[in-house]
């Protein structure tokens, strides 16, 4: 049992906040994808309220602009992988093709741990003279987000984490099981399902700077 508690310890103290843009590919001189791309629109998938299961949404997603659509956080994490990965236009004018986002499919299930976010998401780069797609690739991510240490919760986390560790479960969260105390505050499965669908971009963003450092538009 001590030896889970550390364990369990190590995990909470893992920041919440967002890591920074990842630099996961460095262009060779030359490269034509250096500079050349601006930023489109992602278009699709649900709504964050629509994005968890319905009795979650429910009790935690009752605000108006939890109806905004979850694809708003493409541009947050594309924008950022872009331009520290020297892909972004000095100028939106600039830019030779853009790159856009159809999320075909995107769910996000609280748990007692974090997240787990499973999503389908087809990526296309238009040249933008022309407007012909010339790369299209269809990503799709199902992965569990482990939740960070937050003020005020470890001990509540703690303690959910371990009776979940013993019984050997990790079950998703129902309404039910989310109440004003610990540990399964509204507010904590906000941050998780936010961290859910952010995370996901973040990943397929790595995948996406790789994918575009070696592409090469056809003549």
């Amino acid at each position: 049992m001590r030896s889970l508690i550390l364990a369990l310890c190590a995990l909470l103290i893992t920041p919440v906040t967002a890591h920074a843009a990842e630099r996961v590919v460095t262009l060779a001189p030359g490269n034509p994808m250096a500079g050349a791309i601006r930023l489109g629109q992602a278009t699709g998938g649900p709504s964050v309220h629509d994005v968890v299961p319905a009795d979650v949404a429910e009790k935690v997603f009752t605000s108006p602009s939890d109806r905004e659509p979850a694809n708003g956080w493409f541009n947050r994490t594309f924008s950022a992988a872009l331009k520290t990965n020297g892909f972004i236009a000095k100028k939106p004018e600039l830019a030779r093709y853009e790159l856009a986002a159809e999320v075909k499919s995107m769910k996000v299930t609280p748990l007692i741990t974090g997240s787990h976010h499973n999503s389908t998401v087809i990526y296309r780069l238009r040249d933008i003279a022309t407007g012909t797609i010339v790369w299209e690739q269809s990503q799709t991510m199902d992965f569990e987000v482990k939740r960070g240490m937050r003020f005020g919760a470890i001990g509540g986390a703690l303690g959910a984490a371990t009776g979940g560790a013993l019984a050997g479960q990790n079950p998703a969260l129902t309404a039910a099981m989310i109440t004003k105390q610990r540990p399964h505050r509204p507010f904590d499965v906000r941050i998780d399902t936010w961290e859910g669908i952010m995370r996901g971009f973040q990943q397929m963003a790595r995948k996406t700077m790789v994918e575009l450092a070696a592409f090469r538009a056809p003549n």
